[in-house]
């Protein structure tokens, strides 16, 4: 017996919470995952916060100790247990297994853990001696694959496994194709023959726990991404920790708000350029429409009548006059004076934070340097917002008025773009957070000589700072004016995109040039330091080109330099007493006015590392092998002749070697400053 799940069943697992009510109420939940290779997948299953978004009360990551100060800094509202490990590959410890057991009402395990021995004594030690419900997923399912049926069979857990084919196939003991060819069967036997709950991935989810079967039919192609997964695990297990006495649906519920989630952030980012990560931060609206979406009442046969009778009677009246043309003008009218009127409650200003954005912007394919900007671009919330400073409103082919002493009304009126400006300068550096206050209720002016339209944004969603001196609107409200013609593109590695020209979609001026040159750096960064993840990796890259810009030198030597000096390590420190990822002498650092404490920063390491070469090869008329020695053994000991060349030699030739490494894989060795568009 099989049928597709509805979002009026899921909504049956999210109830409305009472008023006396605490965390213990919504379960403890571990997540049992990670390894040195796969760091990021135990992250997007907490850290991206899926499950704390699903309404678990408590969370818990259980990963390898060696991973602490890759994964600590992104668990805000998780709490860290480390597990013993060999060189970042879990260990199996079972006082640890215990400690763990004897805490959570639901264990998560596999998620990016590797497929080792150590992992199937985990698995086999759970499924032994736990008595909570138990969710296997990735390694954890191949791991069991390889245990005795007997023992995966006479488990003490309530388990839920959530294999795709190629993990079911192990498994089952059957062929891929065998798996895809009737997915409903298979999973149904499945979960008779070891006593669980089978969720088999696909493009269409099925549940089963081996009487009765859901199929969910929530998803997007974009999911085909690594860590979407892990995603689901958190979701799983915070869902199941609240509805442990409907496991099935809960199960299938936790599909359906996946799948969900999925969707909302492929209308978001494009199927193409979504990430797992994306998908995380969809988890909330998509519970917020579920519960929103209420069955419809079904009229009983009463009601019916009644309708009918008045239908009659309304005819027998002669009563069609109601559509005479007075009448309807008056409607009109009168649905035009409702549209001038505010629809939103009345609500405060509060403070936030908007966050300094490290990342790429184009403005009709032109490269703006955000750190020159009198007030830069900043993100909150995961919105971009811009702000309405002279300069910007130029670029943007607008102009914009508020009273900054009540900044209730907000006018944007449609100019010409104008892109002189000394912030494509790609120098200077002011990277910083900056406090301001989020405005209550602001009615947005949109204008084009005798046209107008009115924003009404959600409250909060425009930001004043400096007592209202510079005001910031997210871009996509900008975008979503029809009058200002403005589109904008966000990509995650290559950064923000805006184009002024209704005729040319921002998303045309994407770079797949820059794009593979980002992306072969962050590679090389990353085969240093895997356990970084190519997110962190790529956001050093930034860090090295915006300094080469700045302090015009090559970022392939910056690249060179660290790699040389501590192999990207920012908490490298060496027998001298040299710090951070380019490997600056504390004295040094101070007498130019840096506290050493922060040359463990990669931003400070880079900007500091970048200004003494810049100077060393300006003191010395541009010749590198003495500018790099003077980096090494300083600039008295060049001056003197007491240095060799060997250090220098060893830079050149490695940042020689990336960039063929470069060539030979694929990668750009070029990054333009200024995009044509492709449409």
């Amino acid at each position: 017996m099989s049928e597709t799940l509805t979002a009026a069943q899921v909504k049956t697992l999210f109830p409305r919470r009472e008023e006396d009510t605490h965390k213990g109420d919504y379960g403890y939940i571990t997540l049992i995952g990670g390894c040195v290779k796969y760091s990021g997948a135990i992250r997007l299953a907490a850290l991206a916060q899926s499950a704390m978004r699903s309404g678990v009360g408590v969370c818990t990551i259980a990963a390898p100790k060696s991973l602490t100060d890759v994964i600590l800094p992104s668990i805000l509202e998780s709490t860290f247990y480390p597990l013993s490990d060999k060189e970042g590959d879990l260990i199996f410890d079972e006082s640890e297994m215990d400690g763990l057991i004897e805490k959570s009402d639901v264990i998560a395990i596999g998620m990016g853990i590797g497929n080792t021995s150590e992992t199937q004594e985990a698995v086999k030690y759970l499924l032994e001696k736990f008595e909570g419900i138990l969710v296997v997923d990735a390694d954890g399912i191949n791991a069991m694959a390889k245990l005795d049926s007997d023992i995966v069979s006479a488990h003490k857990c309530k388990l839920v496994i959530t294999p795709h084919p190629k993990e079911f196939s192990r498994l089952a003991k059957i062929d891929v194709e065998e798996v895809l060819a009737a997915p409903e069967e298979n999973a149904k036997k499945l979960a008779q023959e070891i006593n669980a709950i089978v969720l088999l991935k696909g493009h269409v989810t099925t549940v089963s726990d081996g009487e009765q079967t859901y199929l969910v039919e929530k998803g997007s192609p974009g999911m085909a991404t690594g860590g979407s997964g892990d995603v689901l695990s958190g979701i799983l297990s915070a869902v199941l920790a609240s509805n442990s006495e409907s496991l099935l649906l809960a199960t299938a519920g936790a599909a359906y708000v996946n799948g969900l989630a999925g969707e909302l952030a492929a209308e978001e980012h494009g199927e193409v350029s979504m990430v797992a990560s994306d998908t995380a931060a969809c988890i909330e609206k998509a519970i917020k429409q579920i519960i929103s979406e209420a069955p419809k009442k079904k009229r009983g046969a009463k009601e019916v009548i009644c309708i009918i009778l008045f239908i009659l009677l309304l005819i027998g009246a002669g009563l069609y006059t109601l559509y005479d043309i007075k009448l309807e003008q008056d409607r009109i009218a009168y649905e035009e004076y409702l549209a001038t009127l505010d629809p939103r409650e009345e609500v405060d200003d509060y403070e936030i934070t908007l966050s300094f954005i490290c990342k790429d912007i184009y403005i009709d394919g032109i490269l703006v340097n955000n750190y020159q900007l009198y007030r830069p671009f900043g993100e909150y919330d995961d919105r971009i917002y811009a702000p309405l400073t002279d300069e910007v409103c130029a670029a943007l082919g607008i102009k914009a008025e508020w009273n900054q002493d009540d900044v209730t009304d907000l006018i944007i009126t449609k100019t010409t773009p104008n892109h002189s400006g000394a912030f494509y300068d790609l120098s200077g550096w002011n990277p910083y957070n900056f406090i301001g206050y989020a405005s209550g209720n602001v009615t947005i002016y949109i204008r084009d000589g005798e046209l107008e339209e009115k924003l009404y944004p959600d409250a909060h969603q425009t930001f004043r700072y400096n007592d209202g001196e510079v005001m910031y609107v997210p871009i996509s409200m900008l975008a979503s004016s029809e009058i200002l013609g403005i589109s904008a593109f966000y990509d995650v590695l290559t950064g923000l995109y805006i184009s002024t020209d209704p005729e040319i979609p921002a998303e045309s001026y994407f770079s797949e040039n820059n794009a593979s040159y980002i992306t072969g750096r962050a590679e090389y960064i990353l085969s240093f330091q895997p356990q970084l993840g190519f997110g962190n990796c790529s956001y050093y890259e930034y860090l090295f080109r915006h300094e080469a810009n700045t302090m015009e030198v090559d970022e392939d030597l910056l690249l060179a330099i660290a790699r040389t000096e501590s192999k990207f390590n920012r908490w490298a420190v060496s027998g001298a007493g040299a710090r951070g990822m380019m490997q600056i002498m504390p004295d040094t650092a101070k007498a130019s006015g840096i506290d050493p404490e922060t040359l463990y920063k990669p931003d400070v390491s880079i900007q500091f590392g970048a200004y003494y070469i810049r100077n060393a090869i300006k003191n010395f008329n541009g010749d590198l092998i003495k500018a790099l020695s003077t980096y090494n053994f300083g600039g008295n000991a060049v001056l003197a002749g007491e240095y060799d060349t060997a250090y220098a030699t060893t830079v050149i030739s490695r940042m020689e070697a990336m960039q063929e490494w470069m060539t030979e894989n694929g990668y750009s060795n070029e990054f333009y400053t200024v995009l044509e568009c492709t449409k």
